[in-house]
Order: structure tokens, then C-alpha cells, then sequence
């Protein structure tokens, strides 16, 4: 009998291991929404520490962050805008609508708000709260899909920001905070470190760079601040991985870093200045490996789209991109990041897979259409 009781449990213990599935936070969709009593914002918070060190976190010092940053996060709720549809005794019955919900933070005293792409992504009605209580209609003015970022812009001025720190100087073991509206519950703050860095999810856009933490961080979270001990935003909750749905350590963060390069893109033209090639693209599998005679799963398949750099240039359809500007190519995501490194304008050599050999074709880089 207790040699059967061990087999249950090492069965259990061993399919709940392997549970993991990667969950990208949609807005969060129903629940509770409790509200903290309103204050008074104060101005514009200075960073508490020139460090993020172990050494100098405490209770009062963590409290003191929270209070001040937690004056520039609002609460974003969403509501799907849809066109009227025919009832079935005729006339029009307005479409069912998806409500959903997620946080951003201010970075900007003129009414600017980041957050996630995926929280306001499709034709929604954005409602911003502020930590004062104050309601704000809000309207998306830039996107960067690829990255997963927007900005909302508000009509209001003289608001409480918190500052963007740096990405980059970030370790393994830093301590980090927190803070959004999880399943509803608004201004909520938690704690942890800094887990790893370089990390990718199987979602668009992870790149290698995504920060991971062990602060807990649940649907509603995203788009919120991710913040070191000296008070400044070093990353944008974006994603945790999960068997259950909600926190187990796992989280993930876009590098404030990544963002400071497209902000102002973003609020002056709507979208970020980005090189273009112009085609479309699918990843190197075994079938197509063997179909093409690759030497290996390295690099991505396009096809040009007419009249774009890739096509003028002489790219096909069907052939593999393996390097750009001599890096190597090996995934979508790595295809993205070395192309988005090179210069507008720029003439670079790509090389390709075509009819079983690697040939270098030049390529003049154009700018991204507008999206």
C-alpha cells in the first residue's frame, strides 16, 4: 500500500511540474473592483536612493516608495466598442461588449499614461482612474505592437509621475515592487526580487529581454510598474507563466529601457520610426528544413510584399533570411531584434537560403509605414 501511495505521488507531483503554460495577461475581466479612500496627489516624486541594493530595504523605506509611487498609477478600465447588430424581429440590438481591466502609470504631468498594448489593443472606450479618484476619458496615442506598449493621453496637466529609471544595470537578486490593480483589487503592492534577466516567452515580442521576478503580479497587473528601491520604474508587468491562472513567482516585465527608445515616437508620430524590409514571415520547421535541404532550423522564411525594400532588392519567396548585417539569425524573435538594430536608410547585407546554397543580397532599409 505505501509503495502505491509513493507511485500517486510522484505521478502528481510529476504532471504538476510539467503543468506549466505560458498565460499572457489579458485585461482583466470581472471581479471585484475595491477602491482605496482618494487623497491629494504630491509633486512629482525624486528618486529615494541613487542604489537598489539589499542593504538599504526596509519597511518604512518600501512604504515610503509605494506611497509616492503609487500616486502615478491609475487603474484603466476598458469596454469593447461594437457596431449594432440586426435582432432577430427585426430592428438592431446593440452587440454584446467585453469589459476588461489593467493598470498604467503616469510618466508624463501633461497626461500621459504606459501601459501594455494588450490592455486597450481593439475599438475600446478607456476609462483612466486616477489614485485620487478622479475619472478621466482616455484615448490610445501610440502603439508599439511588436513590443506589446501604448500610451494613453488624458486631458489633464499638473498630474504626479514617477520616474523612469534604467534596465540596464539590473541583477539577479535586486529587490523589486509592484504595484497595480490584480482581479480588481486597485493599488495593490507587492514585493520580491529580480529572478533572472534575458528572458522569452512563447508570445510576439519577448525578444530574449523580458526581466523575470518573483513579486507576485496577477491579471489586472498588467501595464503596472515594475520598481527598484530608489522609487523608479525599471520595467512594465507584462506577463506570468502558470498552471493555475494566476501568481506562482513567475512574472515577467518589458525593460523600461525598451520603451524610453520609442516614447517619444510613440506620442508624436503614434507608432515607433522602425527600419523596414517589408515581408512576411514564418519560422524554419523540420518539414520545411528538410523541404528546402537547410543544413539546420536556423533562420525564417519570407515572402516580399510588392514594391517593398526586400522586393526591389531581389528577395523571393521562399527564401531564408540567415543573417542580417552578418548576425546570425535563429529565431522570429531574434529576426525582429537584428532588424530593428540596423538604420533607416542604411544598405546592409542579407544573407539567404536559395535553391540548396547561401548567396548575400544587399538591401537599402526603408522606414516602417505608418501602422
Amino acid at each position: 500500500m505505501k509503495k502505491f501511495i509513493s507511485y500517486v505521488i510522484v505521478f502528481v507531483v510529476g504532471f504538476a511540474t510539467c503543468a506549466y503554460v505560458i498565460h499572457r495577461f489579458p485585461p482583466y475581466q470581472g471581479g471585484e473592483n475595491i477602491r482605496e479612500a482618494a487623497f491629494t496627489p504630491a509633486a512629482a516624486p525624486s528618486p529615494l536612493s541613487g542604489k537598489n541594493d539589499a542593504k538599504i530595504v526596509g519597511g518604512s523605506l518600501m512604504a515610503q516608495i509605494v506611497e509616492r509611487a503609487s500616486q502615478a498609477v491609475v487603474n484603466i478600465d476598458v469596454e469593447e466598442q461594437r457596431d449594432h447588430m440586426e435582432g432577430w424581429w427585426g430592428g438592431y440590438d446593440e452587440a454584446p461588449q467585453r469589459k476588461g481591466q489593467g493598470t498604467g502609470f503616469i510618466f508624463d504631468a501633461n497626461g500621459y499614461v504606459l501601459t501594455n498594448y494588450h490592455v486597450v489593443a481593439g475599438n475600446n472606450r478607456i476609462q483612466v482612474t486616477l489614485n485620487n479618484g478622479k475619472v478621466y476619458t482616455g484615448r490610445v496615442q501610440g502603439a508599439d505592437r511588436s513590443n506589446d506598449l501604448a500610451v494613453i493621453k488624458i486631458d489633464a496637466t499638473n498630474l504626479p509621475v514617477v520616474e523612469l529609471g534604467s534596465s540596464a544595470s539590473l541583477r539577479p537578486g535586486d529587490w523589486v515592487i509592484a504595484i497595480g490593480n490584480p482581479l480588481g483589487y486597485t493599488y495593490t503592492a507587492t514585493a520580491g526580487i529580480i529572478s533572472a534577466l534575458h528572458r522569452s516567452l512563447e508570445t510576439p515580442g519577448s525578444r530574449g529581454t523580458l526581466i523575470q521576478t518573483d513579486a507576485a503580479i496577477n491579471p489586472g497587473n498588467s501595464g503596472g510598474p515594475l520598481i527598484d528601491m530608489g522609487g523608479r520604474v525599471v520595467g512594465i508587468n507584462r506577463a506570468i507563466a502558470t498552471p493555475t491562472g494566476v501568481s506562482i513567482g513567475l512574472g515577467f516585465a518589458i525593460p523600461i529601457d525598451t520603451a524610453k527608445k520609442v516614447l517619444n515616437d510613440l506620442i508624436t508620430r503614434g507608432h515607433p520610426i522602425r527600419p523596414y524590409l517589408g515581408v512576411e514571415t514564418m519560422p524554419v520547421n523540420s518539414r520545411i528544413q528538410q523541404m528546402l535541404e537547410l543544413p539546420d532550423m536556423n533562420g525564417v522564411v519570407i515572402r516580399p510584399g510588392p514594391s517593398t525594400p526586400a522586393d526591389q532588392a531581389g528577395m523571393q519567396t521562399g527564401d531564408v533570411i540567415r543573417k542580417i548585417n552578418n548576425r546570425q539569425i535563429t529565431s522570429m524573435d531574434d529576426f525582429l531584434e537584428a532588424l530593428h538594430s540596423q538604420t533607416i536608410g542604411a544598405t546592409i547585407p542579407i544573407t539567404v537560403w536559395r535553391e540548396g546554397r547561401e548567396i548575400v543580397i544587399n538591401v537599402k532599409l526603408g522606414q516602417l509605414p505608418d501602422q
